[in-house]
């Protein structure tokens, strides 16, 4: 196993951005140096991923940007028959999804569908990386509100049911897998489902010591219990995965927070969330600020949320659902 190897895998346990940024200086060294090889094409694959993980981690949307580019390049550059073809397009639709998230361009999620669609349909039987894809493809027609939403729905439903059924229990996939399936349980209206398949996620991931997962299974669940007013409870789990250190529960930590009037408290979410790089905390601080009067801090905090992702301020008034384990949400 290479070092690569090693810290992406303990990345993904213990959610330290130290390995996640130590894996990302490597394979840009690899780029750098490489020469043509099939070792080579293997190269953008994995630093696109680690870039768009670091993208979930900040909002840095310029990672996202960078992951797309690389990805495109692939694409164009190997031959439509090359082994990695399938991850190729895979990684290019779940970014390609994640920029419809920020932007809501129908066409990046139309353009994703089409692109996991060829991956699932091009992937070996009985490939590792096939559940994953379902798994995204389905996630991406949950997104999908033109055309019949219901059927979408059903679409979505059904491709995730299937990576399930092709994912064993403690597979480091399983957890996130079953997120997406509670996604889209939730979309079509079923929220104890959704509530309960999370929950099935959360004791896996805790089981195979995944606290990256973890966190974000614990903000989701904070969302979906918050949704259907259990306030106590959804706060209770937000302040775990935000005292694990996921940024995105702080952030719905600090909302719920400021909607009581303890804008301390919310605060100290907020300023611990922006300070580790999370664009919708520097929007919510700079919010923050500015109520209270403090409008030099306000502007240099929605600068830097501007140069980190500029559709995050152009959409600061809008709370968001959970996607594919983000539950951010921003203040009103």
């Amino acid at each position: 196993m290479s070092v690569i190897e090693v810290l992406q895998q303990r990345y993904s346990r213990t959610g330290d951005v130290r390995d996640l940024e130590r894996s990302i200086d490597l394979l840009e060294s690899g780029i750098a140096t490489s020469v043509e090889s099939p070792q080579s094409r293997v190269i953008p694959i994995n630093l696109s991923s680690a870039l768009r993980d670091r993208f979930h981690r900040t909002g840095d949307v310029r990672d996202l940007e960078r992951a797309i580019k690389l990805l495109e390049e692939a694409a164009a550059t190997n031959p439509p028959d090359a082994p990695e073809r399938p991850a190729i397009l895979a990684g290019l639709g779940s970014c390609l999804r994640d920029r419809f998230d920020r932007t809501g361009d129908m066409g990046d999620l139309e353009y994703a569908i089409k692109l996991l669609e060829e991956a699932a349909a091009t992937s070996p039987d009985k490939s590792p990386q096939t559940p994953a894809i379902l798994s995204n493809l389905g996630g991406a027609y949950a997104d999908l509100r033109t055309g019949d939403r219901a059927a979408n729905l059903e679409r979505a439903i059904g491709y995730l049911q299937e990576a399930s059924s092709l994912t064993a229990t403690d597979a480091p996939q399983a957890p996130a897998i079953l997120t997406n399936l509670a996604i889209a349980h939730a979309e079509r209206g079923d929220v104890d489902d959704a509530v309960s398949l999370l929950e099935e996620s959360l004791a896996i991931s805790r089981h195979s010591g995944n606290r990256l997962v973890e966190g974000q299974t614990m903000a989701n669940l904070g969302v979906l219990l918050h949704e259907r007013g259990e306030n106590a409870e959804a706060e209770a789990w937000f302040r775990r995965a935000a005292e694990a250190g996921y940024a995105e529960a702080m952030v719905n930590l600090g909302v719920l927070m400021h909607e009581r009037g303890e804008n301390a408290e919310a605060e100290a979410w907020f300023r611990r969330a922006a300070e580790a790089g999370y664009s919708e905390a520097m929007v919510n601080l700079g919010v923050l600020m500015h109520e209270r009067g403090e409008n030099a801090e306000a502007e240099a905090w929605f600068r830097r949320a501007w140069s980190t992702s500029a559709s995050c301020c152009a959409t600061a008034a809008k709370p968001t659902r959970p996607k594919h384990g983000s539950a951010a949400r921003q203040m009103p």
